[in-house]
């Protein structure tokens, strides 16, 4: 397994820019990537999907069809979350989290910037911005953007349902 995923990688490294968010599972046999590329003689969409790459093969893992209402007049619609980025995944191999992207068109682009596209989906529930998971799942590290374009690092600790800027714990990311 470990000569095909150097095979894959050094295949990729003319064309790095096409693949983000490598993660693999502890013993790596279990690759998550995202790429906006299609597989060869499919018709998936072309924009961020998640990918799973094993002995047996590359699947798709995630992805979500876009949707986006009409523009109307001088407004600023925003799509639904279809950009799969960025795999969180747990030691053993299973994605656990990822992040969801939603884009934005219209008249005023100004009005775009002033939200957050960016959120993490873990199961059911997502968390603003994109984010970091811990090796052993139990914090999520989430930086997301206000309004006022500043910065806010926010800490989730899954085992207490506490979260915040500043949670008790020792976490690493």
């Amino acid at each position: 397994m470990r000569a095909i995923l150097i095979a894959f990688v050094a295949g990729a490294l003319p064309v790095a820019a096409q693949f983000d968010g490598l993660a693999t599972s502890a013993n790596g046999e279990v690759v998550y990537f995202s790429t906006s590329l299609r597989q060869t003689g499919t018709d998936q969409p072309q924009h961020a999907k998640i990918f799973r790459a094993t002995e047996e093969g590359i699947s798709v893992a995630v992805s979500v069809e876009r949707n986006e209402p009409p523009l109307v007049g001088s407004s600023v619609v925003f799509s639904n979350y279809y950009l799969a980025a960025n795999p969180k995944v747990d030691a053993g191999g299973r994605l656990v989290a990822y992040d969801e992207g939603s884009t934005c068109r219209g008249a005023s682009l100004i009005a775009c910037i002033a939200y957050t596209w960016w959120r993490t989906r873990i199961g059911d529930r997502v968390f603003p911005g994109t984010g970091t998971l811990s090796r052993n799942g139990r914090f999520l590290g989430s930086l997301s953007v206000s309004s006022r374009q500043s910065r806010q690092l926010v800490v989730t600790d899954f085992l207490t349902n506490q979260s915040g800027p500043r949670i008790p714990g020792n976490y690493t990311f």
